[in-house]
């Protein structure tokens, strides 16, 4: 079976783009491929944290900061 060029071109591009998404989501400490829950915490002072800081529960990582807001 022989593809044609532009069929070759639609692939290369549609690979590139899920690349670029997947990277940049690796890039960030996100995985795409597992499940994620979403928690929300107010506290009345956080110096110092910044996005994709660890959250560590007990010495272990149990995730990260995703969005701070004021």
């Amino acid at each position: 079976m022989k593809l044609s060029k532009e069929v070759k071109v639609g692939i290369l591009v549609t690979s590139a783009v899920f690349a670029l998404f997947w990277g940049m989501n690796y890039l960030k400490g996100m995985d795409v491929f597992t499940g994620q829950n979403t928690y929300y915490a107010v506290y009345n002072q956080v110096a110092g944290l910044t996005t994709s800081s660890e959250v560590i529960l007990n010495g272990v990582k149990i995730g990260q900061v995703q969005k701070l807001s004021s």
